[in-house]
């Protein structure tokens, strides 16, 4: 039986996002010290076989190949788009028909000496650990939609502004706009440009 609350769903702006709790999978294994990354990959599988079922209506295996970045994708043929993230207590899958598009969940309190080091002008405001966590998770979302580093959009990225859950980012001659909340201990944040 699954634990009650192991699931959370999520759609905005025609993403569709599915978060499952690490908890499952150690429900699922032998051993209560499965790796890591076996819980985040039985989270992952479970999540998009979740997701192509009820969002895509495709009651087949869908499997993930790699770009040529390395990155995550949807077996060829498939029409959606995807972005998987992962903290330390939840994997957080993600499809979309738009192809620029990037999640995000972290659970971290950033130390002291990357705070030192983000740029200020970048936030138009004082530092503070949720806007710290707002402007990584936002870099990581650039990093899966532009395949730039992370150093360089971390010290090009521009927060606009953040208000009622959404954000708006300038970054590389291009606009992006999404959500972000606090979800259970975790900033999350879904990206997309336009």
């Amino acid at each position: 039986m699954l634990p009650a609350f192991s699931f959370y769903y999520l759609e905005y702006n025609s993403i569709y996002s599915l978060i499952v709790s690490h908890k499952i999978a150690v429900n699922n294994f032998n051993s209560k010290k499965a790796a890591t990354k076996d819980r985040r990959d039985y989270c992952k599988e479970l999540a998009l076989e979740y997701l192509c079922y009820y969002i895509l209506g495709v009651n087949h295996k869908i499997t993930l190949e790699k770009n040529s970045y390395g990155a995550p994708i949807l077996s060829e043929g498939a029409p959606y788009y995807l972005s998987i993230s992962h903290s330390a207590s939840y994997t957080m899958v993600s499809i979309s028909q738009f192809r620029f598009f990037g999640v995000d969940i972290e659970s971290y309190t950033p130390s002291a000496s990357l705070i030192e080091k983000m740029p200020i002008n970048s936030l138009g405001r004082k530092k503070s650990d949720f806007i710290f966590r707002v402007f990584w998770s936002v870099c990581e979302c650039l990093v899966k939609i532009t395949n730039d580093s992370f150093k360089s959009i971390f010290k090009n990225c521009k927060i606009n502004f953040i208000r009622n859950n959404c954000v708006n980012i300038s970054y590389s001659d291009n606009q992006y706009s999404g959500f972000v909340t606090i979800f259970k201990n975790n900033c999350l944040v879904i990206l997309q440009r336009g």
